[in-house]
């Protein structure tokens, strides 16, 4: 059956539509669902601070995306962060960089997070890391106090509760991290405990 010539132009039309759309998930590039946040520490800090990155193509995951972190030096150069130790995935998407030995002379780091989809499309996001003589820090900056136990025992299938005392003003947020990951408390075996001064993770089945 021959086709007309708006008929045949119309098919064409779908197919051309077709053909762009068959990429239109990619489009859009990859997009943050948690960029690194500032953070402002004391001089005499010697725990590493952790800084997260995450993004997703289309709200779908980020599967086809690749991560790299860089620090901006002196001169506004950007230095990539090669130590693999540092750097660490999160199962639950995204990745982790823990940043030690900071140079307590400066008063301000710079550390980045690029993230690249298949097609080359890159997006970044800066953070700040501030670093506050002790005597010049505000009232009410955060303090954690160290725990008794350096250590918890708990029976197998049994649960543990791991005590984390803070205080601070206004309250501080606390995140807990197993193993250099941030603990996905969505899952039903763990449980957070508050009161008006510690948090208590309850971890089940252990």
């Amino acid at each position: 059956m021959a086709l007309d010539k708006s008929t045949g132009l119309l098919v064409f039309s779908l197919l051309v539509l077709l053909i762009i759309c068959s990429h239109c998930t990619h489009a859009g590039g990859p997009s943050f669902t948690m960029r690194p946040g500032d953070r402002v520490i004391l001089s005499d800090t010697t725990n590493p601070v952790p800084l997260i990155c995450k993004a997703s193509i289309g709200g779908k995951g980020d599967s086809d995306l690749r991560y790299s972190w860089y620090k901006v030096n002196n001169k506004g150069n950007r230095k990539p962060v090669n130590s693999i130790s540092d750097v660490k995935s999160i199962p639950q998407g995204g990745t982790i960089l823990w940043v030690s030995d900071l140079p307590i002379k400066r008063s301000i780091i710079i550390y980045g997070c690029s993230v690249t989809d298949s097609s080359n499309n890159a997006i970044t996001a800066e953070a700040n890391i501030t670093i506050v003589q002790k005597d010049k820090a505000k009232n009410g900056f955060p303090t954690i106090t160290p725990p008794t136990q350096q250590s918890i025992r708990s029976a197998p299938m049994r649960s543990a509760a791991i005590p984390c005392e803070t205080n601070g003003s206004p309250y501080p947020d606390i995140q807990w991290f197993h193993n250099g990951t941030p603990v996905d408390m969505s899952v039903s075996r763990f449980t957070l405990i508050a009161n008006d001064t510690s948090r208590r993770l309850t971890k089940g089945s252990l």
